[in-house]
């Protein structure tokens, strides 16, 4: 909705697609997540609206570098911004989807405090043919200022400061 979507090549591939997604008179009916609950069935711990995190509300402490992040790039504090909270050994997957004509699609994540472990992001054509893309939730190797380096590709490189861009 404001260009910052958590999978911006799907519709309905943001979490900011509910209205006070939280709320009492939405959560009385469904806590279900629009384009996420499908697949996950809606009794999915995984993907309700409880797991939704406004993180312009996470304040300096929670979140120091994601904090100072959403301050540089001038972020509208006051318009909620949500993002899910996926902890450790769990899993998300969208509804059936069209892949845009690009052939790529892309999703936003960030990682507070890499623990080295891994994110599998697996795509399932209508042929059967499986893509799968892994990211390392480990810090890229870098230095940047001599070229880049190809085996940072799938690594966190800002992830930890704020969202970062990946591809599958």
């Amino acid at each position: 909705m404001r260009g910052d979507f958590a999978v911006p090549t799907l519709f309905n591939g943001n979490f900011d697609a509910v209205f006070n997604p939280q709320g009492g008179n939405r959560t009385l009916f469904s806590d279900a997540i629009p384009g996420w609950s499908f697949h996950n069935g809606e009794t999915s711990a995984s993907v309700t609206t409880n797991n939704l995190v406004d993180v312009n509300q996470l304040s300096a402490t929670d979140a120091p570098a994601l904090d100072a992040e959403l301050d540089r790039i001038g972020v509208d504090r006051t318009q909620p911004n949500y993002a899910l909270k996926l902890e450790s050994g769990k899993s998300i997957t969208h509804n059936r989807f069209v892949v845009p004509e690009s052939g790529t699609l892309r999703f936003n994540l960030h990682v507070p405090s890499l623990s080295g472990g891994n994110l599998r992001v697996s795509l399932e054509g209508d042929n059967g043919v499986t893509t799968l893309e892994t990211i390392s939730l480990s810090e890229a190797n870098g230095p940047y200022d001599s070229g880049y380096n190809n085996a940072d590709t799938n690594r966190i490189g800002y992830g930890n400061t704020g969202f970062e861009t990946f591809h599958a």
